[in-house]
């Protein structure tokens, strides 16, 4: 719980009434929050100082993205009814097909990865009806978890694992988001190709285990797409373990 959020329980002894804070002050109950673009609404929770009566609070939206202010939208004013010590602000997402997602958010799942598509953007509270908790911005990124299909047969040829032949790749539903599936041992890579044809979003992951030094990550130095070859180039700062690297290089993924 956050300190001045909440009222607390009176305790066994005390030399004096306990401090509660002022009344109808609000705060988030998070700096920073992911949620996944599931129901009506993202519901981002705020709590306040006080449960007495009802309380309205004014919350605004912005974002450094272009066109995430009308891609997202706070619902109307956040709402405490009376009694209630946390409620929620709603964001509606139902636009956000309309803009460039900012990154792409990888999830280890066993041997394969969840995809996400972010798009982050700020919630403020009204000034002046802020908590001592202090919380009165919170920096959301809604996910888009993506679905993936059979794309076919591709090959890779790069500095780790020289070329590879026969490769199978999967393609998100809708996105040019792709799945490499196993191309190494047992990992499965994902990267987005961004909407300008040219751009690659390329987060460091898992890609091989070492037989010595155990899970091998990569990392990105620059990534592109290249129409003439149908293939996605990426500059590698280093392939990582635990104990270091070693050393950078080329990968090359030759899409279906």
């Amino acid at each position: 719980m956050l300190l001045g959020l909440f009222v607390f329980a009176a305790c066994d002894s005390t030399d004096g009434e306990l401090y509660q804070g002022e009344n109808d002050k609000v705060g988030f109950l998070a700096s920073k929050t992911n949620m996944s673009m599931t129901g009506d609404y993202l519901q981002v929770p705020i709590g306040r100082t006080s449960t007495a009566g009802e309380l309205i609070v004014p919350v605004t939206l912005t974002s450094k993205y272009p066109g995430y202010g009308n891609a997202f939208k706070v619902v109307g004013d956040a709402k405490f009814a009376s009694g209630e010590g946390k409620t929620y602000v709603n964001v509606d997402y139902s636009k956000f097909g309309t803009v460039d997602p900012s990154s792409l958010t990888i999830t280890p799942d066993g041997f394969d990865v969840g995809v996400s598509l972010g798009f982050p953007f700020v919630l403020t509270l009204q000034e002046g009806m802020v908590s001592p908790s202090n919380k009165g911005k919170t920096d959301v990124t809604a996910l888009s978890d993506l679905k993936f299909a059979s794309a076919g047969k591709g090959s890779i040829n790069g500095s780790w694992n020289g070329p590879l032949e026969n490769i199978a790749y999967e393609k998100a539903v809708g996105v040019n988001a792709y799945k490499v599936i196993k191309p190494h041992s047992n990992y499965n890579i994902a990267f987005l190709i961004g909407s300008d044809g040219v751009s690659v979003t390329f987060p460091k992951q898992v890609i091989d285990t070492h037989p010595s030094y155990g899970l091998v990550s990569m990392e990105v130095e620059s990534a592109e797409y290249d129409a003439a070859a149908n293939a996605v180039i990426v500059t590698v700062s280093g392939y990582t373990v635990s104990a270091g690297t070693f050393g950078g290089g080329t990968e090359i993924f030759y899409l279906p």
